[in-house]
């Protein structure tokens, strides 16, 4: 894969002689933004209260009552998405489909 640079410059072979793209499809579509929360993303309260279309001292009243865990990060309060994502799987409401 490297090419001989370093037999003629003296240098480790750093090179590549050639760059197989193939696997750039793949990594194109791992990076392409779907929309929704990141799993491993942290949000802000704001961030969270937009996607629950609620205000952001609902979000703190939650944060308060233990119904959304949160993480400080240098003093600043953070919510995991995968945490945002549990308690909409928590609060969601399955009905019958029967009046």
């Amino acid at each position: 894969m490297f090419s001989n640079f370093s037999q003629h410059h003296g240098a480790p072979d750093l090179v590549p002689a050639a760059v197989d793209l193939s696997a750039a499809t793949d990594l194109s579509a791992a990076l392409r933004f779907e929309p929704g929360p990141r799993l491993d993303a942290l949000l802000t309260t704001k961030e969270v209260a937009d996607y629950f279309k609620v205000t952001t001292r609902t979000v703190t009243n939650w944060r308060e009552r233990g119904v959304l865990p949160f993480i400080r990060v240098c003093g600043v309060v953070r919510f995991k998405a995968e945490d945002v994502g549990r308690l909409v799987e928590r609060r969601r409401v399955v009905t019958s489909g029967r009046p």
